[in-house]
């Protein structure tokens, strides 16, 4: 449908206005569905004012490094995000609304791919602190408001998921580094936390092994012994467990682990409990880092 009196353009038109190959721009068309430019009974295309403006946002895109086949089909206010957060993803602010816009429209795999971008373009400690942090909170938030379904935050749960194994598959320390073991404990589903503490340490030079979450004291300390972990690191959230049952948890993996094996945890959920000696609470993962750069080698460059 095209309104009265609405600016169509020929693509001759269109391919001098965008600085594209009218090649190109029936390419993008046929192969990837980039726009649907209205049609003339002969077959001639005419382009709409917001054909140009997508088509615009895409070239931006693909001179900023992404693939046609992957962008084609995003939505243009996700385009319009992904141009705002600059040639490599590096203005955490804009890679967090182009993040959530893409939520809100069901594409969460476009989310992940902003993302792995931002990291690649970001000191990791900033890409964490100012861009997967707040955005993790933030989406949270939205569900709570209503504003995402749960849903979509399953999704996009499971496309930072997908990110972060594969970071702690890509980084290999040597053989011989000291090992970390990693999880949560027993009622304790919000992984991330803990899967930040293994790629932590794996930046810190160490090795990590990140066991999963709702594990048992016994699990975590039977894993602990054979591979000869130097440290376990656990996440606990404030409002998935009552404090005395994380207390009683603590004390139950400090007495089964062995006791040169610190036990390092993190997370709302163990602000505040009195911990047994060997037991330490960090209130950030620069904090754990720290902890860990006194018994480590220098951290991966």
């Amino acid at each position: 449908m095209v309104d009265a009196g609405e600016a169509l353009f020929p693509i001759a038109a269109a391919a001098r206005r965008l600085g594209l190959s009218p090649h190109v721009l029936r390419a993008w068309e046929r192969r990837y569905g980039a726009v649907q430019p209205v049609r003339r009974p002969t077959g001639e295309r005419l382009y709409r004012a917001s054909d140009l403006e997508r088509l615009a946002l895409l070239r931006a895109a693909v001179a900023q490094g992404h693939r046609i086949g992957q962008i084609a089909r995003w939505p243009t206010e996700v385009l319009r995000r992904l141009a705002a957060a600059g040639p490599a993803g590096g203005d955490p602010e804009a890679v967090r609304a182009a993040c959530t816009a893409a939520l809100e429209a069901w594409r969460p795999e476009e989310a992940a791919a902003l993302l792995a971008r931002a990291q690649h373009a970001l000191p990791w400690s900033d890409f964490r602190d100012r861009v997967l942090l707040p955005l993790l909170h933030g989406v949270g938030d939205a569900w709570r408001r209503g504003d995402l379904c749960a849903a979509q935050e399953h999704l996009f749960s499971h496309a930072v998921r997908g990110l972060l194994e594969r970071w702690l598959t890509e980084l290999t320390p040597p053989a011989d580094a000291p090992l970390l073991l990693a999880a949560t404990p027993t009622g304790q589903r919000h992984e991330f936390g803990a899967m930040l503490a293994a790629l932590s340490a794996q930046l810190q030079g160490w090795r990590a092994r990140y066991l999963g979450p709702d594990l048992p004291p016994e699990d975590v300390a039977r894993a602990a012994r054979p591979l000869r972990a130097r440290a376990v690191a656990l996440s606990a959230v404030l409002d998935a467990a009552e404090p005395a049952h994380l207390r009683a948890y603590v004390l139950a993996l400090r007495e089964d682990l062995p006791r040169e094996v610190p036990l390092l945890l993190g997370g709302r959920g163990f602000v505040g409990l009195a911990l047994p000696r060997g037991a330490r609470w960090l209130p950030s993962f620069d904090a754990l880092a720290a902890a860990l750069a006194e018994r480590t080698p220098a951290p991966v460059p």
